[in-house]
């Protein structure tokens, strides 16, 4: 079951033999804009800190994952660019 809200929610169901599969999700592609900021990664931070710090909400790591091309959220990522949109852009264009 997936639940509402999820960021399988848009994700490719497959029927096999009358059983649902969660198949993909079509990852995020977002036009860099005026108004993403940049952020260099320190030193053991994790990508959940980051998107708690961003936009309130640990648990949407997986957005920076997809945003920057980040196949592995558990290495280590220090000294990376990566870029993070707005709280409002996550709402409108990603959770919406």
């Amino acid at each position: 079951m997936i639940i509402e809200g999820s960021r399988y929610e848009k994700a490719n169901i497959i029927v096999e033999n009358k059983k649902r599969i969660l198949g993909t999700r079509r990852p995020i592609t977002l036009p860099v804009r005026d108004d993403d900021k940049f952020y260099r990664i320190p030193s053991g931070q994790k990508l959940d800190h980051i998107a708690y710090l961003a936009w309130g909400h640990a648990e949407w790591w997986w957005i920076l994952c997809d945003l920057n091309d980040i196949l592995d959220p558990l290495a280590d990522h220090s000294g990376k660019l990566i870029r993070i949109v707005s709280l409002e852009r996550v709402a409108l264009e990603v959770l919406s």
